[in-house]
């Protein structure tokens, strides 16, 4: 897990520094967001560098013929901006090339470990040989040992609805980071992020055990959720199971959360990039229903719906501002 989590830090750092990079070249950026950015770079070495691979990206020589490929025409009107179009531009080609270059790392690595797994957007069920199901949300991958005596899934990545057989003589395992989810016969739903496992409770009861030896197991019924990390458990929360398992309907349902979490869960489902280059727009709140079959289509709802504008350089890339 440990190298499919650094990967998932390295994209997040370089989307940041690309947030980052398009208002520096930006006419109207001040001497208070340039103390910021320094002080950004100056978090860890690695955020240093993801800032210089930027600016490497945008300097590299192959940059031009990449941009020469799209057509002008897939880029939409946009109103003017204090961004110039140098930075448009290296926001485009830079996000593209992050974008396609840790999507490809990152299948390929889970591939090779997993037993099953989805691409981003996909959905697939599965059924093993105990008779129960595993429904598998985008970009996830397991790894199964059920068989015999045994009824053991990891979970590498993602997120999965699991639909257990009841059998008294076998407990079924989920395990993620160290984390255990031990029933006899239930359904719940297991997602991964980064280092923290959330555990919702569709029917039944279910156990929960933290990495952590000294820790007490933890038990939820129907409609509880909980988020377990290094730290340990967070509280226990309570989730409807329609909200729980709408994206099996391909649907996000969304309540007065901040345009930020939203646009963060649906490029979970979109094949390219999806940046706010507008600090001011992540705290936009959201309420709605929206569906996740096409992520481009959905992000213009999203855009004549909110006070913010939307560029688009083909499906691959939605810029917000």
């Amino acid at each position: 897990m440990m190298v499919t989590g650094v990967a998932d830090q390295e994209r997040d750092l370089l989307r940041e520094a690309t947030e980052w990079f398009a208002r520096f070249d930006a006419e109207d950026f001040t001497d208070e967001e340039r103390r910021r950015l320094e002080s950004w770079r100056r978090r860890s070495p690695e955020h240093d560098e993801a800032f210089e691979r930027i600016c490497r990206t945008w300097e590299a020589a192959d940059l031009a013929v990449a941009l020469g490929s799209v057509p002008p025409a897939d880029v939409q009107e946009r109103p003017r901006s204090s961004i110039g179009p140098r930075t448009w531009w290296a926001v485009a080609a830079t996000l593209l090339l992050v974008a396609g270059c840790w999507s490809f790392s990152s299948h390929v690595f889970l591939t090779l470990r997993a037993d099953y797994a989805t691409a981003t957007g996909e959905q697939r069920t599965i059924h093993l040989p105990d008779r129960s199901s595993v429904v598998l949300n985008t970009n996830t991958a397991l790894v199964s040992h059920v068989e015999g005596a045994h009824r053991l899934v990891r979970l590498l990545k993602g997120e999965a609805l699991f639909q257990v057989q009841a059998d008294a003589t076998r407990p079924f395992i989920v395990e993620h980071a160290g984390h255990r989810v031990r029933v006899l016969g239930t359904e719940f739903v297991v997602r991964e992020q980064q280092e923290t496992t959330t555990i919702t409770v569709i029917h039944g009861t279910v156990q929960v055990t933290g990495a952590n030896p000294s820790s007490s197991p933890i038990h939820l019924t129907a409609g509880q959720r909980v988020s377990i990390g290094a730290d340990g458990a967070g509280p226990v929360s309570h989730v409807t199971a329609a909200d729980a398992t709408a994206w099996t309907r391909r649907r996000l349902v969304v309540s007065d959360q901040p345009l930020s979490e939203v646009i963060e869960e649906m490029q979970r489902y979109h094949s390219g990039s999806i940046v706010i280059l507008n600090p001011s727009a992540r705290g936009i709140r959201v309420t709605g229903i929206y569906d996740l079959t096409n992520t481009a289509d959905t992000m213009t709802v999203l855009a004549n719906t909110l006070p913010i504008h939307m560029d688009r350089l083909t499906d691959r890339l939605i810029i917000l501002r």
